[in-house]
C-alpha cells in the first residue's frame, strides 16, 4: 500500500470525464489521471450517463495516481457536474441512468410546476427560476414516466454524492446544489418543507444538506478495494464543480469573477449575501458565507470540441493548440464571420431552449481558420453579455476575471475574452483547479488547513491578459449585433424546434 503523506487528493467528475489529482499541501500536483466516458441521447432532448461508469472510471484514476506517486492522502474530496439525478435502492443499485443538466426532457413538468406554485415564490426561497435541468422537474418526470424508479428508491443523490456515497456509505447532498434543485429554502440552507409539501415528494429519499467541507464519512473496506484508498480516510461531501473551480483558484472573495471554459462556459462573481435575480443562477459557495451568481454559455467551450471533431471527420487531425493557430493566422483581418454558440438551447440568462448554433456571414473564401476564430469569438462575444448583465446587477464594474477550464491553456482565447470584456484576465498558478479546490475543501475538513484564507494563501498569479483598447472597441459593436441575430432568430428557432414549414 503507498505510505501516507502531506496529500490531499481531488477528483473532478465533469460531463465528459472524470479527472483525479493528488497535491501536496501548498497545491502542487502529485500525480493526475483522466478516464472518459459517454452520453447517451436515446431520445431528442434527452442526455444521460450510467453512473456505475462514473465510479468505475473514478476508482480506476484513484488507483492510477496512487500507484504513480505512491503515496495516501490525507483526505479525499469530490467535486462534479451539477444537476444530475442519480437514483439508488436499498442495496446502493443504480435504478436507471442518470439525466444531466444538459437534459431537457422535462418542459411540460416545469409547466406543471408554474401552474401549481408561483415561480417568483420558488424563487425567493430556492434562488432560482425554474428549468428543466434541475432536480425538482426531473423527479416530477420521474413520477409520470418511470413511477417505478421512484418507488424503488431509497435515495436520490446529485453525482458527486453519488461517489461520496460509494466511497463512504454516507449520503449526503451539499449545499451548492440546493439552489438548483428547486427544493431549497435560502433562509434555513435546508430542503424547502413547503416546496415538498406543495408537490407531494419523499423527504426521506432526499439525503440532508451538507456544507461542502464537512467530512462526511470514511472510505468503506469495499471502496479501498476497488480503488487502492486506505480504509478509514475522511472524504468531504465536496460540491458542484463551478465552485471548486473558483475555491481552487483562491476566488473567495466579495466582488471577484471567475470563468470556467468547461462544457460549458459560466461567468460567476462573489457576493456576501443572496441575491436572487431571474436572469441569473444563485448558488452557495462552497466557502462558507458566500455566495455565487452564475450564467452560462451552456455549450460555450464544448463547440470549439465538436468543430474539432467534425474536422476529424473530414481527415483534419487538430489539436486545439492547431486550431488556435489556424485562428490567430487569420487576425490580420477584422472579424466578419458570427457564430451564434446556443447549440444545446441555453440557460441563464437567455433560458430558452429553441435556440441553437448558427454561422452568420459566412462567405465562400471564409477558411477553417475563419470557422474557428468564429467559435472562439462566439463564446467570447456571449460571454460579453453576461458581463454587462452581472455589472448591471451588482451595480458594479466587474475588476478582474479569474479563468480556467481546458481552453484556458489556449492563450488566443484567454486574449480574445480580455479583449471582448475588457477586463483583465488571470490565470493562477494553480494547475488543474476543480481538482484543487475539491482537495482544499477536503484538507480544510480535516483541519489540515485553519481557515479558508489559509486554504487559498500559497495561490499566486501566474499569467496576467491585458485587454487591448482598439480589439475592445472593435468587439463592443459584434456583441450588439450577435444579441441582435439571436433576438431575431428567436421565433425562427422555435418554429424549427416544431418541425414548421419555414416560408
Amino acid at each position: 500500500m503507498p505510505a501516507s503523506s502531506e496529500a490531499l487528493l481531488g477528483l473532478d467528475l465533469g460531463t465528459s470525464s472524470v479527472k483525479t489529482v493528488l497535491f501536496d499541501l501548498e497545491g502542487r500536483v502529485l500525480a493526475t489521471a483522466q478516464r472518459d466516458y459517454p452520453t447517451a441521447r436515446p431520445h431528442p432532448g434527452w442526455a444521460e450517463q450510467d453512473p456505475d461508469t462514473w465510479w468505475e472510471a473514478s476508482a480506476a484514476t484513484i488507483r492510477q495516481v496512487l500507484g504513480d506517486s505512491g503515496l495516501q492522502p490525507r483526505a479525499v474530496g469530490i467535486a462534479s457536474q451539477s444537476s444530475a439525478v442519480v437514483a439508488v435502492d436499498e442495496a446502493g443499485r443504480v435504478l436507471r441512468p442518470a439525466p444531466l443538466w444538459l437534459d431537457r426532457r422535462s418542459m411540460a413538468e416545469c409547466e406543471a410546476i408554474r401552474a401549481a406554485m408561483d415561480e417568483e415564490e420558488i424563487m425567493r426561497l430556492s434562488g432560482n427560476r425554474i428549468d428543466p435541468s434541475y432536480l425538482l422537474p426531473k423527479l416530477l418526470w420521474l413520477r409520470a414516466h418511470e413511477p417505478e424508479t421512484l418507488a424503488n428508491a431509497r435515495w436520490l443523490l446529485h453525482a458527486n454524492g453519488f461517489l461520496v456515497y460509494r466511497l463512504t456509505g454516507a449520503a449526503t447532498t451539499d449545499l451548492t446544489e440546493g439552489g438548483m434543485s428547486l427544493l431549497y429554502d435560502m433562509g434555513i440552507a435546508d430542503w424547502s418543507p413547503k416546496i415538498l409539501e406543495r408537490f407531494d415528494l419523499p423527504a426521506e429519499k432526499l439525503p440532508p444538506m451538507t456544507p461542502p467541507a464537512q467530512v462526511v464519512g470514511e472510505v468503506t473496506r469495499e471502496a479501498a478495494a476497488a480503488t487502492g484508498l486506505a480504509e478509514g480516510l475522511p472524504v468531504v461531501a465536496g460540491c458542484m464543480d463551478l465552485l471548486a473551480a473558483a475555491t481552487g483558484a483562491g476566488v473567495v472573495e466579495d466582488g471577484q469573477s471567475f470563468l470556467v471554459l468547461g462544457t460549458a462556459s459560466v461567468l460567476a462573481s462573489i457576493l456576501r449575501a443572496p441575491q436572487p435575480y431571474t436572469d441569473l443562477q444563485m448558488h452557495n459557495h462552497a466557502v462558507p458565507g458566500r455566495w455565487v451568481h452564475a450564467a452560462n454559455v451552456d455549450y460555450g467551450g464544448a463547440a470549439l470540441s465538436w468543430l474539432r471533431g467534425v474536422l476529424q471527420q473530414a481527415g483534419a487531425e487538430l489539436s486545439f493548440e492547431q486550431m488556435a493557430a489556424l485562428a490567430e493566422a487569420t487576425l490580420d483581418t477584422p472579424s466578419d464571420l458570427l457564430f451564434l454558440p446556443y447549440m444545446v438551447g441555453q440557460r441563464a440568462p437567455l433560458w430558452e431552449d429553441d435556440c441553437r448554433g448558427v454561422f452568420f456571414g459566412l462567405r465562400p473564401d471564409h477558411t477553417a481558420g475563419h470557422l474557428i476564430r468564429a467559435v472562439i469569438e462566439g463564446n467570447a462575444l456571449a460571454l460579453g453579455r453576461l458581463q454587462g448583465l452581472q455589472e448591471e446587477v451588482h451595480q458594479g464594474q466587474i475588476e478582474e476575471i479569474h479563468i480556467s477550464g481546458g481552453q484556458s491553456n489556449l492563450p488566443l482565447v484567454n486574449q480574445i475574452v480580455a479583449d471582448v470584456t475588457g477586463r483583465p484576465v488571470l490565470i493562477m498558478d494553480a494547475p488543474e483547479v476543480t481538482c484543487h479546490g475539491a482537495a482544499l475543501l477536503a484538507g480544510l475538513g480535516a483541519e489540515l488547513y485553519a481557515s479558508p484564507a489559509d486554504m487559498t494563501a500559497p495561490i499566486r498569479l501566474k499569467q496576467r491578459y491585458d485587454p487591448r483598447p482598439e480589439q475592445h472597441q472593435h468587439y463592443a459593436p459584434l456583441c450588439s449585433l450577435l444579441a441582435e441575430v439571436f433576438t431575431v432568430l428567436r421565433p425562427s428557432f422555435h418554429h424549427l424546434a416544431r418541425g414548421r414549414d419555414i416560408v
